[in-house]
């Protein structure tokens, strides 16, 4: 297994079509395009793509704006989930970003319940609720946390 920085544009469309599915509503629902997404990210963010062989193990992409960075995407394959494939995600992250002292913010359907615990437990504080959120599909909730925690917890 490895990670990877994504910096191609196509192959990133490839993986984003491959979990598509996966998010509620999917990706292609809640952005304007899948590619429109992926250029966003590369530019103003970051992606790193955990494989195993061909098969995808987890993804983690992220916007920085300013003082604060968005964890905008986080799909973990199923057989994984519960194992530390985010921790390997998010890790990279960090380092690259190790200079950063504002603001990591993640927005999730507050029916991910899981996500939400885990929010949660790493120290992650809600800050907003968006009722109607995507076209009035769902409610999202808005989590915070001090980057330096975020450094801290996973140090």
């Amino acid at each position: 297994m490895v990670n990877c920085y994504f910096h191609n544009l196509e192959r990133l469309i490839k993986c984003l079509q491959e979990i598509d599915g996966d998010f509620d509503p999917p990706l292609s629902i809640q952005e304007k395009s899948l590619e429109d997404y992926a250029g966003r990210l590369l530019k103003t963010g970051g992606v790193i793509v955990r494989k195993n062989n061909s098969s995808l193990d987890g993804i983690f992409g992220y916007f920085r704006e300013g003082e604060i960075i968005t964890a905008d995407l986080l799909w973990i394959a199923k057989s994984k989930r519960g194992s530390s494939t985010m921790y390997k995600l998010i890790k990279p992250c960090i380092e690259e970003e190790r200079n950063f002292s504002g603001i990591l913010r993640a927005k999730i359907n507050e029916n991910n319940l899981t996500m939400k615990k885990i929010l949660e437990k790493i120290g992650f504080e809600l800050v907003r609720i968006i009722e109607n959120d995507f076209d009035g599909s769902r409610t999202s909730l808005v989590y915070e946390l001090p980057f330096e925690k975020i450094k801290e917890y996973f140090s």
